[in-house]
């Protein structure tokens, strides 16, 4: 099944949650924020808690694929492919960046190609969640050694080998590199909690995106 087919537009993915609240904005925004980082960012938590504090809508991309596929993004990878995972996710990126009112938009294990980048820079103001890179390297590699995560993913054998784990870290940052190259902010968070992050990305909000309140 394609993107296009909306065949199963209302079935619900094994384990996918819906939007946590109905969004009563305090803003509006002239474009979509776009956040997104490097896999174990936390960027669905940061997402979630500034939606909270500006009751902006939140879409959390992988979500939105369960719902509209039917499965899960592992199912999606197992059956079809992770290139299937990369067109759903750069499929419902280019939907949401064009949605009224605008969003807050979150990229976390869904990734699209490298050939969305013009709808990264055209269309949305793109946060990248930066962290240190040691506490990335943990982060990154409890996802990848995650119940089956390794269908998301390229080459799983890298993730069997844990001495070699730190080889084949760059590697795995370089995937990603590409499209966060065209962030227009970047958001440097050290060690910060998502809830800080949050509160961080808040107050530098008036330089992130063109906003007007309601």
């Amino acid at each position: 099944m394609t993107p296009l087919d909306r065949s199963a537009a209302h079935q619900s993915a094994p384990g996918a949650t819906s939007d946590y609240y109905d969004p009563f904005p305090r803003m509006s925004l002239s474009r979509p924020i776009l956040i997104a980082g490097q896999l174990g960012s936390r960027t669905r938590l940061i997402g979630r808690s500034f939606c909270a504090r500006t009751g902006l809508p939140f879409v959390d991309i992988d979500r939105k694929i369960e719902h509209e596929a039917g499965r899960s993004l592992i199912e999606i990878a197992g059956v079809e492919g992770p290139a299937r995972v990369a067109n759903w996710a750069r499929f419902m990126l280019d939907r949401f960046a064009r949605e009224r009112p605008r969003s807050v938009i979150v990229l976390d294990r869904a990734w699209p190609a490298i050939d969305s980048k013009q709808q990264l820079s055209d269309r949305v103001d793109f946060v990248h969640v930066l962290l240190p890179r040691d506490v990335l390297f943990e982060l990154m590699r409890e996802e990848l050694y995650g119940p089956a995560s390794w269908l998301l993913y390229k080459e799983p054998e890298e993730r069997r080998d844990p001495d070699r784990w730190h080889e084949h870290f760059d590697t795995w940052l370089s995937r990603r590199t590409p499209l966060l190259d065209y962030a227009s902010i970047l958001l440097e968070t050290d060690q910060l909690h998502p809830h800080d992050v949050a509160k961080l990305l808040m107050d530098s909000l008036d330089s992130i995106a063109d906003t007007h309140e309601v």
